[in-house]
């Protein structure tokens, strides 16, 4: 009997574990769907009052409402009934008003033309142009995409091929920008939205973001007119932070969308050098001239890093520089996140800019990024390993580091302010110099066993080497 009770409430435990699991993923289901509702169709309201030539309206942010929107004014008539039921009312078009500002529950509008007075009451339908075939985004979460961001991209390609529009593919997205030399970071504005739709041949764009509310997230979703650059329509709604969600905001963080990447025939693509001796954005792979000392890396995402992830274990890959005596390294750097389990906090990684490594004389200059979570916390100049100059630095997202070289002077720039300058008493001109990047995640041993884990990796982008007077 007691066996019996044991089963039974392993039963109803797994049960309401699978209940709790699928009430968070329709949660989400149920967001997008009412989302993709709103951007597919036109969002109908009233007037609520006027004062001289401004029409205030009973849509808002809270329905989407942009600024520019355009609206048809109808005066209501008399009822017309079906089977003893109100359908509707017998409409007369009077005028058409523009949105001028935006309140959370109201607009205010300008007037375009009327034909007659505009009363409260008047009913207002949204003027839309009709599109079939869009490109849909990811959403970013700030200035960086996750897991969350993903999922909701791949949700509104189906929601809204389910309501009629054709969908570019990614692929395609891939390819278009593949074959401009464009660079996708993913975030955009009307106007920029508008160019990539007129890339990718398409009438409209889906542009989104999620944004942070406390014990919710807003997700803000608006079609851009490729013609226009204008909002076609927009919409906004709330999810809870279940812990499903909480786990895909905070998985597989990056920089940059997740696009498949594309590589035609062998060939490396790559935005074009200019007057810069070295240039990778690593799109598709990386270039061939790296040397990859140590480990194996490759392109995810479209940035650099090594291929494994081990803790306690130095990466580096370089490139050969001959003789260059004078020039600037540009990189931008995107630190990864370490979890210290016997700690039970993050851990910390390290990122290395090498400015000078000479295999001749076994001398080299390099910078040292400490980070944790995500974050950089210092940067430490070195030479053969002794520390020339330090820096408490507080950066998140990408970093943008600039070493400028001339002989044995060494100037360091992040995110364009100096921080470190520094002079090599022990400088020679090498037969064989070399540049390049590299990461290190810090191990925590305890007892012999290894407690830290690598949650994301250290990245590096936009790698560049130009020669300077």
């Amino acid at each position: 009997m007691k066996k019996t009770w044991v089963f039974l409430l392993v039963c109803l435990l797994v049960a309401a574990i699978a209940n709790v699991a699928f009430s968070q993923e329709n949660g989400l289901v149920s967001a997008i769907n009412e989302l993709a509702d709103r951007l597919a169709s036109a969002n109908v309201g009233y007037v609520r009052s006027i004062s001289t030539d401004t029409v205030y309206i009973d849509l808002g942010q809270a329905s989407g409402i942009c600024e520019g929107m355009r609206f048809e004014v109808v005066h209501l008539g008399e009822p017309i009934v079906s089977e003893g039921v109100i359908i509707g009312h017998q409409e007369e078009i009077i005028g058409e008003i523009a949105v001028t500002r935006v309140r959370e529950q109201m607009s205010l509008a300008g007037i375009i033309s009327k034909s007659k007075e505009i009363v409260e009451g008047d009913k207002v339908y949204q003027l839309t142009k009709q599109v079939e075939r869009i490109a849909i985004t990811e959403f970013p979460y700030g200035e960086r995409f996750n897991n969350l961001s993903k999922d909701i991209e791949d949700r509104f390609y189906t929601a809204m091929i389910q309501r009629g529009m054709q969908i570019v593919e990614r692929e395609r997205l891939a390819e278009i920008l593949a074959e401009q030399a464009v660079e996708w970071t993913g975030l955009f504005d009307l106007s920029s939205a508008a160019e990539l739709g007129k890339l990718l041949g398409v009438e409209g764009v889906l542009i989104g973001s999620i944004t942070d509310q406390g014990e919710t997230l807003a997700i803000r979703a608006r079609l851009v007119d490729v013609e226009t650059a204008q909002a076609i329509t927009a919409a906004s709604t709330t999810v809870s932070k279940t812990p499903a969600v909480l786990d895909a905001l905070s998985s597989a963080i990056r920089g940059k969308p997740s696009i498949i990447q594309v590589q035609r025939e062998g060939q490396v693509e790559q935005l074009p050098a200019g007057d810069f001796l070295f240039s990778d954005d690593f799109h598709v792979q990386p270039d061939e001239r790296w040397d990859i000392t140590n480990g194996k890396w490759t392109a995810i995402n479209g940035q650099f890093t090594p291929l494994e992830k081990e803790v306690g274990k130095v990466y580096t890959s370089d490139i050969n520089v001959s003789k260059l005596r004078n020039y600037v390294i540009e990189v931008d750097v995107y630190m990864g996140r370490v979890h210290d389990h016997y700690h039970n906090k993050q851990g910390s990684c390290a990122a290395f800019i090498i400015g000078r490594g000479s295999v001749s004389d076994d001398h080299d200059t390099y910078l040292r990024l400490d980070g944790e979570d995500q974050k950089l916390v210092q940067a430490l100049l070195m030479s053969d390993d002794i520390v020339v100059d330090k820096k408490g630095i507080d950066a998140q997202g990408c970093i943008h580091v600039r070493i400028e070289v001339r002989g044995g002077h060494h100037v360091i720039f992040i995110n364009g302010k100096q921080t470190s300058e520094f002079f090599d008493p022990l400088y020679q001109e090498a037969e064989l110099t070399t540049v390049g990047v590299g990461s290190w995640y810090l191990e925590v041993v305890i007892s012999g066993k290894v407690c830290t884990e690598v949650l994301d990796r250290t990245t590096f982008d936009n790698f560049r080497i130009e020669e300077i007077p």
